[in-house]
């Protein structure tokens, strides 16, 4: 299982509890000296700052999301692709494509459309 929280561009993982995202977002944008919290949202701050938030989705599809809006830095993807793999069947399906052609994995849109329609 993927633990959840947020993932450092130095490849470190920050964990959560479910729903606890925007708190711990919140505690580590402030360490930023260009983070001012009347104009930023801390999760977007983050992201924006090449940090990939690892969540479960619960609305539209279900299983974990991987949210980031930049490539992976190398480090990231060290840490992530072993857990990737191991966990790809609980991975939402919206996240499959991208994060396939990020971290070097053999997954389709012929993929995407056998498994959406199952």
């Amino acid at each position: 299982m993927l633990n959840l929280g947020w993932l450092s561009p130095e490849g470190k993982l920050y964990v959560c509890d479910f729903m606890e995202h925007i708190s711990l977002a919140d505690q580590l944008a402030d360490k930023y000296e260009d983070y001012k919290p009347t104009h930023f949202r801390a999760d977007d701050f983050l992201m924006e700052h090449n940090w990939i938030h690892i969540t479960m989705t619960m609305f539209l599809g279900h299983g974990y999301s991987i949210l980031y809006y930049e490539h992976p830095t190398p480090e990231q993807i060290r840490y992530l692709r072993p857990l990737l793999e191991e966990n790809w069947e609980f991975i939402d399906i919206s996240n499959k494509l991208v994060i396939a052609d990020d971290f070097d994995f053999n997954y389709t849109y012929e993929d995407y459309l056998k498994e959406r329609d199952k």
